[in-house]
């Protein structure tokens, strides 16, 4: 039996067993490491230095033209609430910019780094790319989010994920406490879910409609069809009518309700011109034929 357990140790000592408490330990201990040429032997995050391929591809991410700008953009994000980075295509936003964030220390605490773009196949393989420059595993330290497949885990400090997604996370936590830094990647292309996106974060809170203008400008005032009876606005002088309006259709061979721009009736019509001229003479714009009024 004795020569039985030690075959038995020594077949156990074959194997990596990887411990918790090790790599935090380890983890602990990448502070007292040497760095060579600016660079640290031990990877930060899985406690196990680095591989020759990590290397290989830190010297042609050190020929980006956004390398360059590193310092001046963290100094940029640690003044600043809402940065808007400008830069031409290939020049390393999508891959460096979010690795910056994340080396600078804003994940600690358990929080996370998110950037959002504006397709899954995007998101999948910029991902994967970012992995292979950080020399982790995909789904770990950096992961991805899109429809139908979420592939990141506890251990996630990098996280791309399509805006959409991020919208549905807004959904069951509306402040996003999770995240210290959201990074909208291609806001320029503008749709239905990167809108709601740029608004929740690059404005604060839209100015109230009864704050007076100045003297010499006009107030405008964009509203619903709620405006034709339920709600009125003092000085109002011209109304703009384009006509349409949307409402709940339902298609019985579907059996669907649907929320459609149709046009409007001539009795909506009579009271949205009716806005105008209740307490000094206006006009009312109609966006439509006098041909189709009478229909």
């Amino acid at each position: 039996q004795g020569k039985m357990g030690s075959e038995r140790k020594r077949k156990l000592s074959l194997f990596d067993v990887v411990d918790e408490n090790n790599i935090l330990g380890n983890k602990k201990a990448i502070l007292n490491v040497n760095l060579v040429n600016g660079v640290p032997l031990v990877n930060r995050w899985t406690g196990r230095p680095f591989s020759q391929k990590y290397h290989d591809i830190l010297e042609k991410r050190k020929t980006l033209p956004v390398w360059q700008q590193k310092q001046e953009f963290l100094e940029m994000l640690d003044k600043n609430q809402t940065t808007i980075l400008v830069g031409e295509t290939g020049s390393g936003k999508t891959t460096q910019i979010p690795q910056f964030v994340v080396e600078a220390g804003y994940t600690s605490n358990r929080k996370q780094v998110a950037c959002t773009q504006p397709r899954r196949v995007a998101a999948m393989s910029v991902s994967r790319r970012v992995a292979e420059e950080m020399d982790v595993t995909i789904g770990e330290e950096v992961g991805y989010s899109i429809r139908f497949e979420d592939c990141s885990g506890s251990k996630t400090v990098l996280k791309y994920l399509t805006d959409g997604m991020l919208l549905r996370e807004a959904m069951t936590d509306p402040l996003l406490e999770r995240y210290r830094v959201i990074i909208l990647d291609e806001a320029h292309e503008r749709t239905l879910a990167t809108d709601p996106c740029s608004k929740k974060f690059l404005t604060s809170a839209p100015p109230p409609v009864k704050e007076g203008g100045t003297p010499a400008g006009r107030k405008i005032v964009v509203s619903t069809n709620i405006a034709e009876t339920s709600l009125t606005i003092d000085g109002i002088v011209y109304v703009i009518d384009p006509g349409f309006a949307k409402q709940k259709v339902y298609n019985p061979r579907i059996r669907v309700e649907s929320l459609l721009v149709s046009p409007i009736s001539k009795a909506s019509a009579h009271q949205r011109s009716g806005r105008a001229g209740r307490t000094q003479p206006g006009k009312c714009f109609r966006l439509y034929t006098e041909k189709k009024f009478p229909e």
